[in-house]
């Protein structure tokens, strides 16, 4: 995997022997899209707490539990135009601009191609309605998960569903109905689950198509 995040430019999922997404490594990092590669880069990626570690930080920190996604850059199209745009970059201004009280618990950042991505839970506290203010700015610019509080949580896969995040390998209740990563792509064992692939190679797949 840290290969494909350092030296691939393009980076193709499949999922039972067929193509499912493809594309620049760090916009499909960044951005997945379809629901198996989103489950598939949040087992490779750290940052989103798990459904355990969201409940032990609550027991530890009462206040309002935020996860933020970082991307550093926008995903852009081939015309240049922004389709998603980058996340988590002015949280500290913003956080000064509130006079929010808080306290970073738990992230990881990672990097593709140079370029950084990940993500970071605060604990906020302070004035409700200031809070409220200051996390629908934050929700502006930035992708966010927010998990409440200790006395008004919210459901984890309801949170990171709002945030239309894929929940961490292991997230799921075990009689869960959802499908899993490992029903996917089989535990990452078949040499084809992730595919490197260069502009020859897409090139000459187009070929043999036509």
């Amino acid at each position: 995997m840290n290969v494909v995040q350092q030296i691939a430019n393009r980076v193709a999922v499949m999922s039972g022997g067929k193509v499912v997404e493809q594309g620049d490594v760090y916009d499909l990092f960044a951005a997945p899209k379809q629901e198996v590669t989103k489950r598939f880069i949040a087992t490779a990626m750290d940052g989103l707490p798990d459904p355990a570690r969201v409940e032990a930080m609550r027991e530890q920190w009462p206040g309002r539990l935020v996860t933020v996604v970082i991307r550093q850059r926008d995903i852009t199209d081939a015309s240049g135009a922004t389709i998603v745009p980058a996340s988590g970059q002015n949280i500290s201004e913003l956080i000064a601009h509130y006079g929010m009280h808080s306290s970073l618990l738990y992230g990881g950042i990672d990097t593709v191609q140079g370029v950084a991505i990940g993500a970071v839970t605060y604990e906020f506290t302070g004035d409700e309605a200031n809070t409220e203010r200051f996390l629908a700015q934050l929700a502006q610019d930035s992708d966010i998960v927010d998990f409440g509080t200790r006395a008004a949580p919210v459901d984890y896969a309801q949170a990171v569903a709002r945030a239309q995040l894929a929940v961490p390998d292991g997230g799921t209740d075990a009689d869960s109905d959802a499908r899993t990563l490992a029903t996917d792509v089989g535990m990452l064992e078949q040499v084809d689950d992730v595919v490197e692939m260069n502009p020859e190679d897409e090139q000459s797949e187009n070929k043999e198509r036509a």
